[in-house]
């Protein structure tokens, strides 16, 4: 009686699982069955890589009480204004007219000439020469570096030139070239020529 008992459940249990299958399939449910150990681990995260940071600049520190050196302002640099040449009769202390030309000694009048240098700055000026060269075949160099001043302002220095002993090999005559130098107080220095006649002679 037992063995039948279990016989009989048995089937029953057979049938009541086929009829749950067939019920299953009927309304198109598929089963579905989880297996705990095929459950699939979690994708890792990807982030994205550290972007590098821009360099920046670093400022240099200073000694303490350091300051940046300032430059000089550039003073501009002196002109000295022009010097005038004049020759004249030798008339002192009065100024005589002007002439262009001197003769040889015992050849005409006049054999001698004042020179005269009129400076532009005369607050500028320290001190005042010239020179002079005759170009005649038998030539004449010299040079004042002592013309006395005219006045207390220091514009117009005065010197004295010739004469020129006559010579037979001169009697042509020539150029008479002056150049007067004027030396300023700051060291600059600036000078004028002019150019006269020493006229010919014939005994």
């Amino acid at each position: 009686m037992r063995t039948r008992s279990r016989g009989t459940a048995r089937r029953y249990a057979v049938l009541l699982a086929a009829g749950l299958l067939a019920a299953g399939c009927q309304s198109g449910t598929r089963p579905v069955f989880h297996d705990a150990a095929a459950t699939p681990a979690a994708a890792p995260t990807l982030s994205d890589p550290p972007v590098p940071s821009s360099p920046q600049s670093v400022a240099t520190p200073r000694p303490a009480g350091s300051r940046t050196p300032s430059r000089a302002p550039t003073r501009p640099r002196y002109t000295p204004a022009p010097l005038t040449l004049t020759l004249t009769e030798p008339l002192p202390p009065i100024q005589g007219s002007q002439i262009t030309a001197l003769y040889q000694d015992g050849c005409g009048d006049p054999t001698r000439g004042l020179v005269y240098v009129e400076v532009g700055d005369p607050a500028s000026i320290s001190t005042v020469w010239y020179e002079y060269h005759v170009a005649t075949p038998v030539s004449f160099d010299g040079a004042n570096h002592g013309p006395s001043v005219l006045g207390d302002d220091f514009r117009v220095w005065r010197g004295m030139i010739g004469p020129f002993d006559a010579d037979p090999r001169n009697a042509g005559g020539g150029p008479i070239t002056v150049t007067a130098h004027g030396v300023y107080k700051d060291g600059t220095a600036r000078s004028v020529t002019a150019t006269w006649t020493l006229e010919s002679c014939h005994h």
